[in-house]
C-alpha cells in the first residue's frame, strides 16, 4: 500500500508531510463484499486489518492540487521520456554581463512532477566571485512554480549573491543531482487483492501496479558571465570600489558635549550595492580631537536582491578644549552600473559645541576650596596607584622577557637569515604553503583547511610585519581594511577564511571545494606578495 510520494533528499534529510484518513464506510462495504466473494481466508485477513484501524488507514502525502503527478507510465511511454519532460534542473542569473564589484544573483533549482529521491553530489563552482548565501538553510519542502503552463514542485539547490572580484569571462559550473525516480505501471486487473489495493489508494479501479526505479544524474546548465573592468576615465581619486547606488549622511546624537566627554559621530552609507567592499572614508578631523578607530557594522537584507541596507562607521571623539567645532563636508564616490558613470556625493558640514564643566558636585560649586582640595587629593591618590601598577607590570614583563630569551638561547642559536622580521615571516608563509600543498595532494580535508587558514595568517603577517599567532580573524581583516589599496582583496580574504571555517565543520565539502579553495589561496598569495 505505497502511494506516489514526492520525497527529496538534500543534505541527507527528508521532511515528508503525512496525513492519515480512515477507510470510509462505503469503502468498507465494498471491501467486505469483495472479500466474502473471494473466500473465507481473504475475509479473515480483512477483519484483522479492520481490527487494527491504524494499519488499515489510507496514508497519503500532502501535495499541491495544481501539480499533476506524472509518475505512472502509461501505454506507449518510456521512463527516459518522462524524466526529460517532468524532471529537470535550471540555473538562473540576474545578469550575464556586469562590472567588477557589481553584485548579481545566481539561483540553482530542481523542477519535478515525479516521485524521486534526490541528493546533491556536486556543489556549483563559483570561482572568481565573492559569495554571500541568500538563505539560512535549504529546506526540503518544495515551492510550486508555473513553467510553460505547467505547475512543478521546485527545490532550491543554492541561492547566492555573487560579487565579481576581477574582469574577465567566468563560468558558473553546474550543480549535479543524483536521483532515483520511482515509477509505477499497471500490469493487470480484476482480482480481489488488486481491488483492495486500488480502494486503499483512493481508486475504484481493480488494477495492480509494479514499481520501477530509474537512476539518473542531472546537472544544472553551465552559465557564462562576462565581467567588464571599471572605466578609468573620470574615476575619482577617492574611489575605493563601491558599486551600486548610494546616499550618505553624517550625524551626532548630541550636538553639545562637556569637555573631555566622549561624543559619537556616525557616517552612514545607505542604498543598494556591494556593501562588503565599502571601506572607511577619509575624514579631516579638527585639531585637538582624540578619535578612535571606527566600529563598523552592516545592516543589510541578505535575503533580497539587489542587496539593500546601510553600512555604518561609528567614531568616538574626545575634545580637550572648549569651543565650537566643525567636521567638514565628507565626500563619497561610487560607480553607478545602471548609468556606467562615477558619482560623488557629499554630506553637509557637522557643527557641535564643547562646553566646560561648571556643574556642581555634591551640592558645592567647583570653585569651592573644599571641592578643589577633594579633587586634588583624589587625583593624587589615583596617580600613586597608577605608578605602583606600572612598576609591577614592568617588573613582570621584564622577568618574562628574560625567561623567554634564556629558553630560546638554550634551544638553538638563531640563524643569520632569521634576524629580520621580513625574512622570518617569509619563511613561515612558505612553510605553511608547503603544508597546504601536502594536505591537498593527500586529500586530507581537515588538515588542508586548517593549514590554508594558517597560510593566510602567515602571509598577512609577512606583508604587514605583524605576528599572525596573536591576531584574530577580525584583527587581520582590519589590517587589510586600513590598507586602502586592497578593498577587493580584503573581501576575498574574508570570504576565503569563512569558507575554510565553514568547511572544517561541514561534511558536504568534497574535492571540488578543495580545488576552488586552493585556487583562491594561490590568488591571495600572489596579490599579497606583489
Amino acid at each position: 500500500m505505497q502511494d506516489i510520494l514526492s520525497i527529496w533528499k538534500f543534505s541527507g534529510r527528508t521532511t515528508p508531510v503525512v496525513k492519515t484518513a480512515p477507510v470510509s464506510f462505503a469503502a468498507y462495504a465494498k471491501l467486505t463484499g469483495s472479500f466474502v466473494a473471494a473466500g473465507s481466508l481473504h475475509y479473515l485477513v480483512f477483519l484483522l486489518l479492520f481490527a487494527y484501524p491504524s494499519e488499515a488507514q489510507r496514508h497519503y502525502f500532502e501535495y499541491d492540487d495544481r501539480v499533476e503527478n506524472k509518475s505512472e507510465i502509461k501505454s506507449g511511454e518510456t521512463m527516459q521520456e518522462k524524466v526529460k519532460k517532468d524532471f529537470f534542473l535550471k540555473t538562473e542569473v540576474t545578469k550575464t554581463e556586469c562590472f567588477v564589484g557589481e553584485p548579481i544573483m545566481a539561483t540553482f533549482k530542481a523542477y519535478s512532477r515525479l516521485n524521486a529521491n534526490s541528493r546533491v553530489v556536486k556543489r556549483p563552482s563559483l570561482t572568481g566571485f565573492s559569495v554571500m548565501e541568500m538563505v539560512d538553510g535549504y529546506s526540503n519542502n518544495p515551492e510550486v512554480e508555473l513553467v510553460n503552463g505547467k505547475y512543478y514542485y521546485v527545490h532550491l539547490i543554492r541561492k547566492a549573491l555573487l560579487s565579481p572580484l576581477q574582469p574577465g569571462n567566468f563560468t558558473l559550473e553546474g550543480a549535479e543531482v543524483e536521483s532515483i525516480i520511482h515509477f509505477t505501471r499497471a500490469i493487470h486487473s480484476g482480482s480481489a487483492i488488486s481491488g483492495l489495493r486500488g480502494i486503499l489508494r483512493g481508486s475504484g479501479k481493480n488494477e495492480e501496479y509494479e514499481n520501477l526505479d530509474y537512476h539518473v544524474n542531472l546537472e544544472t546548465p553551465v552559465v557564462s558571465i562576462t565581467v567588464n573592468p571599471l572605466p578609468t576615465a573620470g574615476q575619482p581619486s577617492d574611489f575605493s570600489g563601491a558599486v551600486g547606488h548610494f546616499t550618505v549622511s553624517v550625524g551626532m546624537p548630541q550636538k553639545e558635549v562637556a569637555l573631555n566627554d566622549p561624543a559619537v559621530v556616525r557616517f552612514v552609507v545607505s542604498g543598494a550595492g556591494n556593501f562588503p567592499l565599502i571601506t572607511e572614508p577619509v575624514i579631516s578631523w579638527p585639531a585637538g580631537l582624540k578619535v578612535s578607530a571606527p566600529m563598523v557594522r552592516e545592516e543589510v537584507n541578505k535575503y533580497k536582491y539587489p542587496l539593500t541596507g546601510a553600512k555604518i562607521f561609528e567614531y568616538t571623539l574626545q575634545t580637550s578644549i572648549a569651543g565650537q567645532f566643525s567636521i567638514p563636508s565628507l565626500g563619497f564616490s561610487y560607480f553607478d552600473p545602471a548609468e556606467a558613470l562615477y558619482k560623488t556625493i557629499n554630506t553637509a558640514p557637522l557643527l557641535y559645541t564643547v562646553v566646560p564643566r561648571n556643574k556642581k558636585e555634591d551640592g558645592r560649586d567647583d570653585k569651592d576650596p573644599f571641592v578643589l582640595r577633594y579633587k586634588q587629593g583624589a587625583s593624587l591618590r589615583w596617580y600613586w596607584l597608577g605608578a605602583v601598577a606600572l612598576l609591577v607590570i614592568g617588573g613582570v614583563a621584564y622577568y618574562l622577557f628574560r625567561l623567554s630569551r634564556s629558553r630560546n638561547a638554550g634551544q638553538r642559536k638563531p640563524a643569520a637569515s632569521d634576524t629580520s622580521p621580513a625574512a622570518s615571516g617569509h619563511k613561515a608563509a612558505d612553510n605553511s604553503m608547503s603544508r597546504v600543498v601536502a594536505a591537498y595532494e593527500k586529500g586530507d580535508k581537515q588538515l588542508f583547511y586548517g593549514q590554508a587558514l594558517q597560510a593566510v595568517r602567515d602571509v598577512i603577517g609577512e606583508r604587514y610585519r605583524v605576528s599572525p599567532n596573536i591576531l584574530s580573524k577580525d584583527q587581520l581583516l582590519e589590517i587589510l581594511t586600513r590598507d586602502r589599496r586592497t578593498p577587493a582583496l580584503t573581501q576575498q580574504v574574508a570570504t576565503f577564511m569563512s569558507k575554510c571555517e565553514w568547511a572544517l565543520y561541514t561534511p558536504e565539502y568534497n574535492q571540488d571545494d578543495m580545488d576552488e579553495t586552493y585556487e583562491m589561496l594561490q590568488s591571495i598569495f600572489r596579490q599579497l606578495r606583489s
